[in-house]
């Protein structure tokens, strides 16, 4: 590979360049949008994870884990002269070489708080 061109990463995203045994990212967040909203120090503190039951609940039951037969009949290397990601984020990864083993987890509560516009004429 010549060139690889990220343009952004973030929350606990990865690009690993060579073989990996494990990769396990996680991300617990909690993201608020609020019509006109400030975001001051107040504002902020009025979210926390201890306060939202969601993130103490069990992850969903995974899916049944499917072997997988694989045969590499190439006689010669993979080529890649460039490769571009736009972005990374939520417990994603790039890969770059061989992984043995992948579990990402990534929990978010969105809320969203829209003004009340019941009384404006």
């Amino acid at each position: 590979m010549n060139h690889v061109n990220v343009y952004s990463i973030e929350f606990s995203s990865r690009v690993q360049i060579g073989d990996l045994t494990q990769f396990d990212p996680t991300l617990v967040a909690i993201a608020v949008q609020q019509e006109g909203a400030v975001f001051t120090k107040e504002f902020i503190n009025q979210y926390r994870f201890e306060d939202e039951p969601f993130f103490y609940e069990p992850d969903p039951l995974q899916l049944e884990k499917v072997p997988i037969d694989f045969i590499n009949n190439s006689h010669s290397p993979v080529k890649v002269g460039k490769v571009n990601i736009t972005g990374l984020t939520g417990s994603s990864g790039v890969q770059i070489g061989t992984l043995k083993h992948a579990d990402a987890s990534t929990k978010v509560k969105h809320t969203r708080i829209l003004r009340d516009t019941s009384n404006e004429e």
